[in-house]
């Protein structure tokens, strides 16, 4: 006789938390000063948190952008455009945050952005990625021609289109992230509404939001620095005609209202100041990478660092229309051709790995950085976003884990260099970004109230 107990318990192993009453959204807007820098080159626009009676969750607060797309003269965009992958953070040249007392600055946010989400974000963020703009290159990471077909379309159109539809199908390395992204940025049947609603992620840039826990009482304020870098943000040549404008720029926060239990529980948890440990993100300046062997002095730290990312570019000061600005390099063909061939970190001259990190992009045998890769990305809980291919050809990002190492290492501080061998001695742009293990203090006062971090 078939068991029917597991079908008809339809209420077993289900739990329920009613820790809150409700859940909603604090939005705050620029301060009145910083409202006119939207659209500033260099501008400064400044968003402060001064929230001290809400509980508040910042480790899932987001911006929301809205924005238009134009011709360069304000006139309505007649072709069909798409945006760079993971264009929002590239809007911005610094971000400046301040939590409690307690300031970090990001350069160059939108690479680091990327190089971070590419280890920390699960495959299925590449599927699901359009509310963020975080829709990734794939295959060759080039451009795939329109297949227009009008709905009057005659036999002989009709069979071109069909012709060129199969064509598409049947290439391997046919960009799919484009098209996604082509649909995604055009709204062709009412071009005066070119544009929309995008969010912008907070996370996984700013280390303190690992602490995925409810504050009350700190104050944050974030200021970033405006970008209009269009040739950097638009892809494909019919980008050249187009103009992105921001209309609006909130922080959204989610504010909890806590049923009594569960307040009276928390402020009880109050009762001396609390230790947050993450790990803190420390953006280097870009590095040019001219001859070769090459030995690149990183940065000096005091904490104990826990691993690095490293990507190249190459021509990183003439971004064009027509180039992929996006993606990262690891060879080049053609002229001017360059390809990396060797990589190995050294803290205090102590080798990572002991043996040099080999690489030949061309002969696609890149099996110890992608090995290297996917064990980084493992260590955040996720499947590596990108598959060897897309690796190898689009985001090659070399990952060095450093968390085995000596237990006196940081005594002293720890210089963090680069070596870097290349086939030849054309310039490449280095960017690279480090995991440092560091810990804050949330001070917590008499009256219940997280305060300061230090």
């Amino acid at each position: 006789m078939e068991n029917k107990k597991d079908i008809l318990s339809i209420y077993e192993d289900k739990t329920f938390s009613f820790f809150k009453k409700k859940e909603d959204y604090i939005k705050i807007s620029p301060t009145p000063g910083s409202t006119n820098n939207l659209n500033v080159a260099g501008g400064q626009i400044v968003h402060e948190v001064n929230s001290t009676e809400s509980y508040i969750l910042m480790s899932e607060a987001f911006g929301c952008i809205k924005y238009s797309i134009t011709q360069r003269d304000n006139t309505d965009l007649n072709t069909n455009i798409t945006l760079e992958h993971n264009w929002p953070m590239r809007l911005f040249s610094q971000l400046i945050v301040d939590i409690g007392g307690t300031k970090k600055v990001y350069n160059d946010p939108g690479e680091y952005d990327t190089i971070l989400k590419s280890v920390m974000y699960s495959k299925l963020m590449n599927e699901v990625g359009e509310a963020y703009g975080w829709i990734p290159d794939t295959g060759d990471a080039g451009t795939v021609s329109d297949i227009p077909l009008a709905n009057n379309a005659d036999a002989e159109a009709v069979r071109t289109a069909a012709i060129a539809m199969k064509n598409r199908l049947n290439k391997k390395d046919s960009n799919t992230g484009y098209i996604r992204r082509l649909e995604n940025y055009n709204n062709v049947t009412n071009a005066p509404n070119r544009g929309g609603t995008i969010k912008l992620s907070l996370t996984p840039l700013i280390g303190f939001l690992d602490w995925q826990k409810i504050s009350k009482g700190i104050k944050y304020k974030f200021t970033w620095t405006r970008k209009t870098n269009d040739a950097e943000i638009f892809f494909g040549a019919a980008g050249t005609e187009a103009k992105l404008t921001i209309n609006s720029f909130e922080i959204w926060i989610p504010a909890i209202t806590l049923s009594p239990s569960a307040e009276a529980a928390f402020l009880k948890s109050l009762n001396k100041d609390i230790t947050v440990s993450f790990p803190e993100r420390v953006t280097v300046p870009p590095q040019l990478i001219q001859g070769s062997p090459y030995t690149w002095n990183i940065a000096n730290i005091s904490n104990m660092p826990l691993a690095i990312f490293v990507a190249f570019k190459y021509d990183v000061n003439n971004p064009s229309y027509i180039v992929n600005d996006h993606k990262y390099v690891s060879y080049k063909t053609g002229a001017n051709s360059v390809k990396i061939t060797q990589l190995q970190v050294r803290l205090n001259q102590v080798m990572y790995p002991n043996d040099y990190v080999e690489i030949d992009p061309v002969a696609q045998d890149i099996h110890r950085a992608y090995e290297m890769y996917e064990d980084i990305c493992s260590r955040f809980g996720v499947t590596p976003p990108f598959n060897k291919q897309d690796f190898l050809t689009i985001y090659p990002i070399f990952c060095f884990d450093l968390t085995a190492q000596d237990e006196f290492l940081v005594k002293s501080g720890v210089n963090i260099q680069l070596f870097i061998k290349k086939s030849t001695n054309v310039e490449l742009t280095a960017f690279a970004l480090i995991l440092e293990q560091t810990k804050n203090v949330i001070k917590v006062t008499s009256e219940y109230q997280m305060t300061r971090v230090e």
